[in-house]
């Protein structure tokens, strides 16, 4: 029998330098802890909350704001689209296909809404709750309701230089932002739902009636001065 030989260049060998780059990663985590723990001894601050608390809630914030951003975009820039498409209709001349325009474009952006989260069970602040309370509790079910990303530690990592007094202060920042945000985006999609009940009530009426129904439908979403606040905010090109 030949005993086969296997070349040591054939063997299959750990990832050159993983060992040296996990411990360098390690040790560099340290030196952060360290510059954090200086820090809060020269700062002399007492924090309420344990670290760990204010990281959980820092990650949870910070999450959930990135998260409902991006859904605050998505109904703004609709409605932006909406806006855009009801004044090129303006340049039809034909009433009958300015009223298949206005079906047509108010159809897409509630076909976008059959697939934005539900927002009904993202009930509104109690009188018994504190604005942070509120804000934990939306943020909470934001991220189960979309999914909770997986952000691979990227934002505790980022907190290891931080001193728990600049975490609480951040958290605060957060917790504000998070509170303006939801306010922005419940309102946007109310528009929205508004929208979808008069589109769906206004299918009794004939063609003509219903024409200019459809056009002040368009006109109040895109005038409503929740709408116009945040406006500028979109990230479409508007006309």
């Amino acid at each position: 029998m030949v005993r086969s030989r296997t070349n040591s260049a054939d063997r299959k060998s750990p990832k050159k330098g993983s060992f040296k780059e996990a411990g360098s990663s390690n040790l560099r985590r340290f030196g952060q802890s360290i510059k954090r723990i200086v820090k809060e001894v020269e700062e002399k601050s007492v924090v309420e909350e344990s670290r760990e608390t204010l990281v959980t809630r820092h990650v949870l914030f910070k999450l959930a704001k990135e998260t409902l951003h991006e859904s605050f975009l998505d109904v703004l820039n609709s409605l932006v689209t909406l806006q855009n498409a009801y004044l090129d209709s303006k340049s039809l001349k034909n009433l009958l296909h300015r009223y298949s325009k206005l079906k047509e474009i108010i159809k897409s952006i509630l076909s976008k809404e059959a697939k934005w989260w539900s927002v009904g069970n993202l009930s509104p602040q109690t009188r018994y709750e504190s604005i942070p309370e509120y804000v934990e509790r939306s943020a909470k079910y934001i991220l189960r309701i979309t999914g909770n990303p997986d952000y691979n530690n990227r934002i505790e990592e980022s907190l290891i230089e931080k001193t728990s007094k600049q975490l609480s202060e951040e958290n605060s920042s957060l917790v504000n932002d998070l509170y303006k945000l939801l306010k922005k985006y419940q309102a946007l999609r109310n528009i929205v739902r508004n929208l979808r009940t008069e589109f769906k009530d206004s299918k009794i009426y004939p063609i003509l009636p219903r024409y200019f129904l459809l056009k002040d439908m368009v006109k109040d979403a895109t005038h409503h001065p929740d709408y116009k606040e945040v406006y500028h905010e979109s990230t479409v090109l508007k006309d």
